[in-house]
């Protein structure tokens, strides 16, 4: 391993390197690497997505899963998920509020008309679940998520 190269999105779509760590090398134990966005402006209201290239020494390169930080202007107390990517073609994945994470919560997914298509109550929250939509018309949809009696939901396009 080479390096690692830091890529930032506002899009989800459309990434820019911001930054580059350098690897330890190939080893089979552990390691930790730390980088910092300095450029961010925290003062933004928003959705940031980060994703991780990793470069061998032979210039091949393989992109990481994609990470994503919501965040919100002080004092809003406004509780929100994230749905990404929206438009959506075969699945969405959906953020929930740091809250709300390792809690007892349900997600449904709901059509247009107010139709439930499908609930899903996981054990325990994760920060993101992904649902597939592959066998589903192209329209406009409806996450709903519940937990400890809070509610938020977020309007989805499926293409």
């Amino acid at each position: 391993m080479s390096h690692f190269e830091v890529e930032r999105s506002f899009d989800g779509r459309d990434y820019k390197s911001i930054g580059m760590v350098f690897a330890y090398g190939n080893t089979d134990e552990k390691q930790t690497y730390t980088f910092s966005d300095k450029q961010l402006d925290m003062s933004k209201a928003g959705v940031v997505y980060y994703r991780l290239r990793s470069v061998d020494i032979d210039k091949k390169s393989e992109y990481s899963q994609v990470r994503l930080i919501h965040i919100s202007k002080q004092g809003t107390g406004a509780l929100s998920i994230i749905t990404y990517p929206n438009p959506a073609v075969n699945t969405v994945s959906v953020t929930v509020p740091a809250a709300w994470q390792g809690k007892a919560i349900s997600y449904e997914l709901i059509s247009q008309s107010g139709q439930l298509i499908t609930s899903r109550k996981p054990g325990a929250a994760s920060q993101t679940e992904t649902f597939d939509l592959s066998r589903l018309n192209s329209g406009f949809y409806i996450i709903r998520v519940n937990c400890e009696g809070e509610t938020v939901q977020q309007k989805i396009v499926k293409q």
